[in-house]
């Protein structure tokens, strides 16, 4: 098991599936989400699973483009007893993407594809399940894999949302053009300044 991350509420783990699928051993990675043992936050993951289970429950072939909840648990620790949550493991968030690209933005196509695939899920939750999304953030949304293959666990090579090497080469180019043409602007206008400067000297007289 290992870390992937922490909320207010709850952690978030990765962990080998070798039991929480038994009897089927489907031996895969699957996220999983510990709750905080206080008795409201196993509530709201009990209200939260209801929700998860309608979702998954209407999305049998994995088309709508959320994150599906595979199982759940009870968990008896040193604190209390944790409601725990198995989703299928997924990649970095669109966060993350933003800062690899270092904010300047991503390939068009790219922006399509990643809207087309918030708006599938949306539409579904919406349109056809009557659930509103209240959080819908750059953090709130998955790729399907790791930004950096080599820290994937699941080493599935499965095709990432984000620039390929041809892309980002294409596009580091462009900013690259983009400054020269700043840098080559703006020693045109310096020249045009000393022109105008030298010309205002001469009409007053200087012998030019």
């Amino acid at each position: 098991m290992s870390f992937c991350g922490s909320f207010v509420i709850s952690f978030l783990h990765r962990v080998f599936d070798d039991v929480l699928t038994w009897p089927y051993k489907l031996q895969r990675y699957v996220a999983l989400k510990v709750q905080k043992s206080a008795q409201h936050y196993t509530e709201a993951a009990m209200d939260e699973i209801t929700i998860l289970q309608q979702i998954a429950d209407g999305d049998p072939d994995d088309k709508k483009c959320v994150v599906k909840l595979l199982d759940h648990f009870k968990h008896s620790g040193p604190n209390g007893q944790h409601v725990c949550m198995v989703f299928e493991y997924l990649g970095d968030n669109l966060l993350t993407l933003i800062k690899y690209s270092d904010y300047r933005g991503l390939p068009i196509h790219k922006v399509k594809e990643i809207c087309f695939n918030v708006l599938v899920g949306l539409d579904y939750l919406h349109r056809q399940l009557s659930i509103i999304h209240t959080d819908l953030k750059p953090e709130n949304i998955l790729l399907l894999s790791m930004i950096d293959p080599s820290k994937d666990p699941r080493k599935s090579g499965a095709p990432l949302i984000l620039p390929n090497s041809k892309d980002k080469s294409a596009f580091e180019s462009g900013i690259a053009r983009l400054n020269g043409d700043l840098f080559r602007n703006q020693k045109k206008k310096i020249r045009r300044k000393a022109k105008r400067a030298a010309q205002g000297m001469c009409g007053e007289g200087s012998g030019c």
